[in-house]
């Protein structure tokens, strides 16, 4: 018989099954013959409808445990059980003081400790066509991958029509989700604690259902809970801290509902506490299959049900409601709910469009980008692991999608930038710049020719040298889109931008710059700068 397959001596029955202990001894010696063996006891319990008690940490899972059609596997923490049953043996057999009684369940309840299963994969659960996974007093690591860290997985992937009860856990994933639920699937977390610092925590697509009831969630990298698309959310008596941009977010027609929840310490001033969004006005109106015709349509649109919550201390505003969202309690600042030391108001805010416009909070009114923050694209989405620094790209600094292979802007590979690392993903999510000069040693200088000898130049200010590359850029960007439109510049933009303010970039292809107060004029393109008041020339210089 394989390692850890063997029935438990007197176990309670589980229908009739006795369940697989892993392993059959309390000492395993080998690591890796602990998780080979622990995935075959695994496919062996989801084959015989057994439960697994799981007594020892697996921490170097090295394959995913896929449950195929209609199979459920259960595992609980028998380290846990075992604990239990001594203290209810203690009580019976015990005859000395309450006292000393009381103090031998402090003790044990201080030892007790949940079986860990953690590994370096892509996900640790994968459940797939209505099959089932059962998680009681068990914890979950889901480590970095050393795969290719554009594949963003989950401690528990969820898809068609599986279901997964998670109880009693502590579930941490290092690199992408706890849980992700898609097509028909159905996840329930009950008195867990959960941490995601580089995504969001639970998330929901396509017509999914989701369940969290006296959860923790702690400091999300992005989301505490996403829903997209007709999902059903119900949050009951669980606290959403620190979550880097929402600890609730739902959008394109999900439900939502929150009892007795806390959401608080968001970090983005730009972004509401919890938001709820409709889909596009497209989208609403959507075809009855059923009807050959087409002449059916059923309005769908997201809804929203806040009762006793408290959304206290974030950084931005505490709801906000986008679009035409069905709301069941129409004042949700009535008594049933708190709103306190929101930064953003304790009002609820509504915008009728599901514009995305504003969708990344206060637009930068100063057309000068030099210290504008990177942005992933037009969107604005989250920073993830996998996206690149663009080596071309400065003013301002492009982080480029793991999607793409080139930047859109200057056409740099890949190959040739720089990974986001963790830190920075991070960082960039909670909106904090991080400096091209301490992220890129390369940073172009710019320099005038002085007037003793050839090799004198004189390097700008940082002030001058931050417009002259901005407008360098500008005059870059402009070029390529010119060759790769096939259009040909007209020189006629040179007079209309001459007239432009100080220390501004005109629209001229010939990107000439007005420099200390307008005392000279510099032509990035040209690379001459001009003495306002003597017309004096003099040549400029570049240096990467």
């Amino acid at each position: 018989m394989t390692t850890g397959l063997s029935p438990a001596a007197g176990a309670a029955v589980d229908r009739t099954v006795a369940p697989i202990v892993f392993p059959d001894n309390d000492e395993v010696d080998d690591a890796a013959t602990s998780s080979c063996s622990f995935v075959t006891a695994c496919h062996m319990a989801a084959e015989t409808h057994r439960p697994i008690h799981l007594g020892c940490d697996i921490e170097s899972l090295d394959t995913i445990i896929t449950l195929r059609k209609h199979q459920h596997l259960i595992i609980r923490g028998r380290r846990q059980q075992q604990e239990e049953t001594e203290a209810d043996l203690s009580e019976s057999s015990c005859d000395t003081s309450t006292i000393n009684h009381n103090n031998n369940n402090n003790s044990q309840k201080k030892k007790k400790k949940n079986p860990l299963i953690s590994g370096k994969l892509h996900s640790l659960f994968l459940l797939n066509n209505s099959s089932r996974l059962t998680v009681d007093h068990v914890d979950l690591r889901h480590e970095a991958s050393h795969e290719d860290c554009r594949q963003i997985g989950a401690a528990v992937n969820l898809r068609y029509k599986a279901s997964a009860l998670l109880q009693h856990c502590t579930i941490e994933s290092k690199s992408g989700f706890c849980g992700w639920a898609v097509q028909k699937s159905k996840l329930t977390v009950s008195d867990c604690i959960l941490r995601a610092p580089i995504r969001s925590a639970l998330v929901c697509f396509g017509q999914a259902s989701l369940q969290v009831r006296q959860c923790h969630i702690e400091k999300p990298g992005v989301h505490g809970v996403c829903a997209r698309g007709e999902c059903h959310i119900h949050i009951q008596d669980s606290v959403i801290e620190d979550a880097t941009v929402r600890g609730v977010y739902a959008y394109a027609n999900a439900c939502l509902i929150l009892e007795r929840t806390i959401l608080s310490g968001t970090i983005r001033s730009d972004m509401a506490a919890l938001e709820v969004r409709s889909g596009d006005d497209d989208d609403t109106a959507t075809s009855s299959k059923s009807n050959g015709n087409n002449h059916c349509h059923s309005t769908k649109r997201s809804s929203l049900t806040m009762t006793h919550c408290r959304v206290v201390q974030n950084a931005g505003a505490g709801v906000k409601i986008r679009g035409d969202v069905l709301l069941h309690n129409k004042d949700l600042e009535d008594g049933e709910n708190f709103f306190e030391q929101n930064h953003g108001g304790n009002v609820v805010v509504v915008v009728h469009s599901t514009d995305d416009s504003d969708q990344t909070g206060d637009q930068i009114s100063d057309h000068r980008s030099w210290n504008r923050p990177p942005q992933r694209d037009e969107a604005a989405s989250s920073f993830r692991q996998g996206d690149w620094w663009c080596p071309q790209c400065f003013q301002p600094r492009r982080v480029i999608p793991s999607t793409m292979h080139a930047c859109s802007q200057c056409n740099a590979k890949r190959e040739t930038g720089k990974l986001l690392t963790p830190s920075e993903v991070i960082d960039l999510n909670r909106g904090v710049w991080v400096d091209p000069t301490t992220t890129i040693s390369n940073t172009p200088t710019w320099w005038f020719h002085g007037d003793k000898k050839d090799n004198d130049w004189i390097q700008y200010d940082e002030t001058s040298s931050r417009t002259l590359e901005e407008a360098f850029q500008q005059q870059h960007v402009l070029l390529e889109s010119s060759i790769n439109s096939g259009e040909v510049l007209s020189t006629k933009y040179t007079e209309n931008g001459a007239g432009g303010n100080k220390d501004a970039v005109t629209n001229s292809p010939q990107a000439t710059v007005s420099i200390l107060g307008g005392k000279y004029q510099v032509n990035v393109k040209t690379m001459e700068q001009i003495n306002t008041e003597t017309m004096y020339p003099r040549l400029i210089r570049r240096k990467c």
